[in-house]
């Protein structure tokens, strides 16, 4: 009954925040200047592919890319303009299926609100399950810490997907430790419509089933992407050639953080950190049996690092770093104050860059540099204290 409750509980948490969250947009969306621009803009490429998708034509096409730029601008493509091409592979339409029932601008509006009820769900569930339980002055603030985390709410506004492989990454978590591996391993293949975030982390996941012979969780996964694969298929032919086509297309475009990039210093700053991380991570894999969240962030770091980035929305899986680190730090003295400052660094970062005169596109560039290996160190030295404490136990 006590789990019975607590899933009506999250149920209710994500239905009272969609409804509200939906409600500030729309009065946003009414107020604004433009037609579409920002709200759940994201949606659009998608909202376009999928129609095209069930109609039997290829998302990648330069018809459906032509569709989706007059629906935003109204317009020709002018220079400097975002093409807003189809990205991702095509299985994401089962996820934007439902949302083509309704007008494009609507569908915008409702996947923001869909990821703003997420957001505000996930900061609720996982602040009120740490142990000790916070005060409420305390918890009211690490609450509102996460649901203004900038990546991720501007992602909301926007209308991005990373809070949705974060949520599928915990749900996953949540029906493993359920003995739910085969739902688990299906919702896993959802996790991996945005191989720019979610390419990695998924493998350490199917890595630990294996090792834990749970083998319903990886045949579930298998099962699930070849059907999500397979069906797309039929319905447009062998789509993968055109996805890495697009892929490639998406890699070359100027953004904040390149692949070239790796070469700089941040670069091999960061790139030592993932991989330390990451190599821990595998160690504990192998030889415990608890959940590899330190490896699944090694690999989400890792992933950041080597595919390109346009602006600060991918910055969203972050927040399982830092969910990781807040359990973590919950007892140590000035632990609490020490997180706060690092999940309102991107906003301070910013402010401050403002300040001296800079600008957003130069912080967009500087997050990138600076933000993911601040975290990655972190954890390092937290993982590397606890070792020097307790030699014989882990972080878990």
């Amino acid at each position: 009954m006590r789990t019975n409750l607590s899933w009506v509980a999250i149920a209710l948490c994500f239905g009272i925040s969609f409804l509200f969250g939906l409600g500030i947009l729309v009065d946003w969306k009414t107020a604004s200047e433009f037609r579409y621009w920002p709200f759940g803009v994201d949606v659009y490429p998608h909202w376009v592919a999928t129609r095209a998708i069930w109609r039997g034509d290829s998302p990648y096409s330069l018809q459906v890319l032509r569709e989706t730029q007059q629906l935003i601008y109204a317009r020709p493509l002018e220079p400097g303009d975002d093409p807003f091409g189809f990205y991702y592979p095509a299985y994401v339409s089962f996820i934007i299926l439902p949302l083509t029932w309704l007008p494009v601008e609507w569908a915008g509006l409702v996947w923001s609100a869909v990821n703003w009820a997420g957001l505000v769900t996930l900061a609720i569930v996982w602040s009120w399950r740490i142990k000790p339980r916070l005060p409420p002055i305390p918890w009211g603030l690490v609450l509102l810490s996460v649901i203004f985390y900038r990546p991720a709410f501007l992602a909301v506004i926007n209308g991005q997907y990373g809070l949705f492989v974060v949520a599928c990454t915990l749900g996953v978590w949540w029906l493993i430790r359920a003995r739910h591996d085969g739902w688990a391993g299906g919702l896993l293949a959802f996790a991996t419509i945005k191989p720019s975030i979610s390419l990695l982390a998924p493998l350490v996941i199917l890595l630990w089933a294996a090792r834990e012979r749970r083998w319903n969780g990886v045949s579930g996964f298998l099962i699930a992407l070849g059907l999500l694969v397979g069906a797309m298929t039929l319905r447009i032919g062998w789509w993968v050639p055109d996805f890495l086509r697009a892929s490639q297309s998406f890699a070359s475009k100027p953004g904040s953080w390149m692949t070239q990039d790796i070469f700089s210093l941040a670069g091999f700053v960061w790139l030592a950190g993932a991989l330390a991380l990451l190599g821990i991570g595998l160690v504990h894999l192998w030889s415990r049996r608890d959940f590899p969240w330190l490896a699944i962030i090694g690999a989400l770091c890792l992933n950041l690092l080597i595919i390109p980035h346009l602006l600060e929305y991918d910055l969203t899986v972050l927040l399982l770093a830092l969910f990781w680190l807040g359990a973590q730090w919950r007892t140590v003295r000035w632990g609490l104050a020490g997180w706060l400052v690092l999940i309102w660094m991107p906003w301070l970062s910013w402010l401050f860059l403002l300040a001296i005169g800079g600008t957003t596109e130069q912080w967009w560039k500087l997050i990138w540099q600076f933000y993911p290996s601040l975290l990655i160190y972190a954890m390092l030295v937290w993982v590397w204290r606890t070792w020097r404490d307790n030699p014989n136990a882990g972080a878990k």
